[in-house]
């Protein structure tokens, strides 16, 4: 089947003032914000470079996160379609101590306007942790960030330009974060937002929401699920949820470049994934069992375990060594009580919920 590179492969010779921005572009844009920009995007607006330009950095200093980004961005640099798409407003910021990974990167094309791509979770804990803390606060503070990058936009590039508007996007967290942004905006600049697009991103927790949060925008959001999907089916979603196709079945469907593709629209599922319909119904039953302050306590015990076993990156568990295992094992028995009990209830009730779901 099709994928994000046979799209560019099929299209990539027409224009956007022929063929408008559809589904696959949307996927495309999220994809290359994985990329570390530094010093190649500028971070203020009034600047900005072509992807044909970003093509020709040298990231040999950057960590690589993934090298299929890299042919994407070289592939796309090629095309007729993508290579005059200009970038800017790259923003990267990592605080260990306030759980922050927040990104942000802005695509104008050939219409002039402007599509907001929010990053997902990267390898790092920190990251992890931001989506964890989701479970019992809001705003984290990539949603916060999100609605500030937008504002920052709106207030530096000319609007009077009736035709241009605004899309935001993200995968993963950046999903979550785009439609965040776009709920807590100014109304000025929601007024020019057209089209808010969740790659797999979570929805949201609806302790901190009311049950009409979203209908201004319903008929704006899209979110689409891959069939086996489990980030994306976290916590509530009033908008409608497309089930989409991928070439994995397992976890590994989270990744879009394994998402199939056909002419300019993500294929459409057909049957649902059984599995991730227990984890969904087995997650939010967990969730109606375990109050905030038991949330709190059993995220923070989970990572405070793992900074004393010195884990700081996904990566790190590949070079696993036994004295982090005992390092573990001694901070588990260091947990005050409250820590202790949201641990041993929250694996309790979950493993209760799923028994009940199956």
């Amino acid at each position: 089947m099709s994928d994000v590179f046979d799209y560019i492969d099929w299209r990539g010779d027409i224009s956007f003032s022929e063929s408008p921005f559809n589904e696959a572009d949307n996927v495309v844009f999220t994809l290359l914000t994985y990329i570390n920009f530094t010093d190649v995007v500028p971070e203020v607006f009034n600047r900005s470079i072509s992807i044909y330009e970003a093509s020709k950095a040298d990231y040999s200093l950057h960590r690589i996160p993934d090298p299929r980004l890299y042919a994407l961005l070289d592939r796309c640099a090629a095309s007729r379609r993508f290579q005059n798409v200009r970038l800017t407003g790259y923003v990267d910021i990592f605080k260990k101590d306030e759980d922050c990974q927040f990104c942000a990167l802005t695509f104008v094309y050939q219409t002039g306007s402007v599509y907001v791509s929010y990053r997902g979770t990267d390898s790092s804990v920190t990251g992890l942790k931001e989506d964890f803390n989701m479970v019992y606060k809001a705003p984290i503070p990539s949603q916060a960030n999100g609605v500030k990058y937008l504002s920052k936009l709106f207030q530096s590039m000319p609007w009077r330009n009736r035709r241009k508007q605004i899309m935001l996007g993200g995968h993963s967290k950046g999903g979550n974060v785009a439609q965040y942004a776009a709920i807590h905006s100014a109304k000025k600049i929601q007024r020019k937002i057209t089209s808010i697009w969740s790659n797999d991103g979570p929805g949201f927790n609806e302790d901190f929401f009311p049950k009409d949060w979203s209908l201004p925008f319903i008929s704006r959001m899209k979110t689409f699920l891959p069939s086996s999907s489990i980030i994306g089916r976290l916590f509530e979603h009033q908008e409608e949820c497309i089930s989409i196709l991928s070439n994995d079945g397992g976890t590994s469907s989270h990744d879009p470049f394994t998402w199939e593709i056909t002419g300019t629209h993500l294929v459409r599922a057909i049957y649902e994934n059984g599995k991730t319909e227990v984890f969904d119904r087995s997650f939010r039953d967990w969730l109606s069992h375990i109050s905030l302050e038991e949330r709190k306590n059993l995220t923070d015990a989970v990572f405070d375990v793992l900074n004393d076993m010195g884990i700081e990156s996904l990566y790190d568990f590949k070079d696993f060594t036994l004295n982090q295992a005992f390092a573990g094992i001694r901070k588990l028995t260091k947990l005050d009580a409250a820590q202790k009990a949201a641990l041993i209830h929250g694996l309790t009730q979950f493993n209760t919920s799923y028994k009940l779901c199956r």
